[in-house]
């Protein structure tokens, strides 16, 4: 529970969301969303690179995978806006006023008041993180392992930006 989120990235990286969804799904052979950015906007400094290299030929795309290109970073944010909460949730403290005692984790309060113990609830956070999983790999006909990889290929835009 401790991965890189979307909400926690730079805003710069936020702000321009919509050109690193374009450039993924130019990677995966959608090249449309991309050619409509550069139409319709000044194409991002941070983005020229990457840019001048498919337009010379020098980046290479990806096969078609089994989710729709133009979706798939589109899908990895709203997975990981699901583990933020649950992510923030498990790290939150409480205030003194509410708890009584400084430090203590939102998830240990509410375990308290719930009269379970503070493992137990991060266990059912845990199992949260895989029913989330589970669940949206069911609903796109794909295995867990295409879920994890798109988590991870937007975690690689956050980890490694500016750098495309």
């Amino acid at each position: 529970m401790n991965a890189i989120h979307l909400l926690d990235a730079p805003q710069r990286l936020i702000d321009l969301w919509e050109w690193i969804i374009a450039i993924e799904s130019w990677i995966y052979q959608d090249g449309e969303l991309l050619a409509e950015l550069v139409k319709a906007e000044e194409i991002p400094n941070e983005f020229r690179g990457f840019i001048s290299r498919i337009v010379a030929g020098e980046e290479k795309q990806k096969r078609k995978g089994k989710i729709p290109a133009r979706e798939r970073m589109r899908i990895a944010q709203a997975i990981d806006y699901n583990f933020y909460i649950i992510d923030t949730f498990y790290h939150a403290k409480v205030s003194e006023a509410q708890a009584g005692e400084t430090g203590l984790s939102l998830c240990a309060y509410v375990a308290d008041s719930k009269g379970v113990e503070p493992s137990e609830m991060v266990i059912y956070l845990q199992n949260m993180h895989q029913k989330i999983l589970k669940d949206s790999a069911k609903q796109l006909g794909v295995s867990e392992d295409t879920i994890k990889n798109l988590l991870r290929d937007m975690r690689s835009y956050i980890k490694n930006w500016p750098l495309v």
